[in-house]
Order: C-alpha cells, then sequence, then structure tokens
C-alpha cells in the first residue's frame, strides 16, 4: 500500500512538471502567445504575466501556487481557472453519467449477444481491435443528426457516442474470460464434484475482475480524447471543448490546469480501479 501511494503521488508529481515543461517552458511561451508579428513591449508584458524572467524552480513554484490558491487566471476572460474548470467539470460530469450508464447496458446486451450468436462474436472482435477514436467519431456524427432531427438531449446522445467503444471493448473482454473460465480446470474440477450455481457464480466473478479494470483504463483514454471529440462535434461546453478551444487561442493557464486535473483524474481511476480488484476478488488483496 505504501509503495503504491507513493507511485500515486509520483505520478501527479511528474503530470505537474511535464506540463509546465511543455507550456511554459519549451519553446519560448512569450513568442507563442504574442504571434509572429507583436512587438517588443507586448512580448515583454506577457514574459512579466508568465513569470518568465524568473528562474525555472521559482517559475514552477509561482504557478503551482497560484493554481492551488486559486489565482490562476485565463488569458481571454481573465477569470479564474479553477473556477472555470470547476464549471466545466459539473458539464462533462453530465455526458460523463450519460456514458456509463450506456456502457453498462450496451456492454451487457452485447454479452448476452454474443453468447447466443457467433456472428455478433466475430463482428464485436473486429471492432474492438480498431482504433478507438474511428466508431466515437462516426457514432457521434451519426449521433448529432438523431438529436437535431429528434431533439434529442445532446447530453444523453454524446454519452451514448463515448459509450460504444468502451461497451464493445469491454464486452469482448468479458466474453473472452468466460469462455476460459468455463474450460479452466479449477471449474472442471469443481463442476465434478457438483459444486452449487452460487459457488461458480463467485468464481466467475473473480475471474471478470480483469475486465472492470480495462474498462477503467478504457476510460482514461475516453476522458482525455473520447469526450473532446463528442463535446466539440455536440458544441457541449465541457472540459474537453474548453481545453480544445484553451489549445487554438494559447491560453497557456486553461493548458496546464487542465492537464493538471487530468492527472488527478488518472491517479483516482487508477484507484478506482484497485479498490474494484480488491473487492471482487480476494486473490489481490494479499498484494496491499
Amino acid at each position: 500500500m505504501f509503495t503504491y501511494a507513493v507511485k500515486s503521488v509520483f505520478v501527479i508529481i511528474f503530470g505537474v512538471m511535464f506540463s509546465f515543461m511543455l507550456f511554459y517552458v519549451l519553446p519560448d511561451p512569450a513568442y507563442r502567445v504574442a504571434g509572429g508579428f507583436a512587438d517588443k513591449a507586448t512580448v515583454l508584458s506577457i514574459r512579466k504575466k508568465l513569470h518568465l524572467n524568473e528562474p525555472i524552480t521559482k517559475r514552477f513554484v509561482t504557478l503551482t501556487t497560484d493554481t492551488v490558491m486559486g489565482r490562476l487566471e485565463s488569458f481571454y476572460t481573465n477569470q479564474p481557472v479553477m473556477i472555470l474548470a470547476m464549471v466545466k467539470l459539473k458539464v462533462s460530469f453530465t455526458v460523463i453519467g450519460f456514458g456509463l450508464i450506456f456502457i453498462f447496458v450496451l456492454g451487457g446486451l452485447l454479452v448476452a449477444g454474443q453468447v447466443i450468436s457467433r456472428r455478433l462474436k466475430k463482428w464485436v472482435e473486429m471492432l474492438s481491435n480498431t482504433v478507438a477514436v474511428v466508431p466515437v467519431f462516426i457514432s457521434a456524427i451519426l449521433l448529432l443528426f438523431a438529436s437535431t432531427k429528434w431533439g434529442l438531449s445532446k447530453n444523453a446522445c454524446a454519452g451514448l457516442a463515448l459509450a460504444i467503444f468502451p461497451s464493445i471493448l469491454l464486452s469482448s473482454n468479458v466474453v473472452l474470460r468466460i469462455e476460459e473460465a468455463k474450460q479452466a480446470p479449477h471449474t472442471l474440477v469443481a463442476r465434478a464434484f457438483g459444486l452449487g450455481k452460487i459457488v461458480m457464480f463467485r468464481r466467475m466473478i473473480h475471474e471478470l475482475a480483469p475486465s472492470f479494470v480495462i474498462l477503467s483504463n478504457a476510460l482514461i483514454f475516453f476522458l482525455i480524447a473520447g469526450l473532446a471529440v463528442v463535446e466539440e462535434i455536440f458544441g457541449i461546453p465541457g472540459i474537453g471543448h474548453w481545453f480544445l478551444l484553451s489549445a487554438l487561442r494559447l491560453d497557456l493557464p486553461v493548458l496546464f490546469a487542465v492537464s493538471v486535473l487530468l492527472s488527478l483524474g488518472v491517479v483516482a481511476l487508477d484507484i478506482f480501479n484497485k479498490i474494484i480488484v480488491w473487492l471482487l476478488d480476494p486473490r489481490q488483496r494479499n498484494a496491499y
């Protein structure tokens, strides 16, 4: 447990330092923000506002402190970045909530369908090996048309678009593990001794625990890429749409703050992984 805590802290620190280097050090941020035709006074003003004349160590401490204390402001709106981030996160959490619901609904239907139909199983296996953003982008376009034509909720349609690929990935992995568990030696021995269905079901849950970890790892990707895609397509003012817009505007404080939040999100989802495995698979409890 101590080792895992140290690793989580290291991931957060690395995320903060990487974001700092990317947006505030390499290359010179003042010229990126000012543009190629800015005069010297504009560049100097930007350097002062970004504390670029200070040593890198002091600049990093100042930026991190301003972010934590809520003093970091957006270039574009001059409003506190963290306050704006909380507003955007509330919008994104609505989309994510719909996405989670659809992931388990679609995943359950696909698992049942693959058990019944081998043809569907082959299609799901093929789709699970494709690039993730492709089905997200295509489904988002189709669902945007549906939401416009029939007046459906944009948040719900965006959540459905976000859920399609993770549900395919989850259902494919679950079906594979179910088939492997049915043919495993301990399962065959348990059947030979006539153990009850409840015992077999509990054992099956233990075997499926890694599939939920895969789902959580997939969510890390979709929080970074898929969420930005669907929010941009549907015009939802969430954290993903805000990040892309800020990247176009070179709003460095926003880019830094969102990157830090993503680092925290990755650690939170990793903790969620460990909790799920700890609850579902008693064999893993000794590892913590």
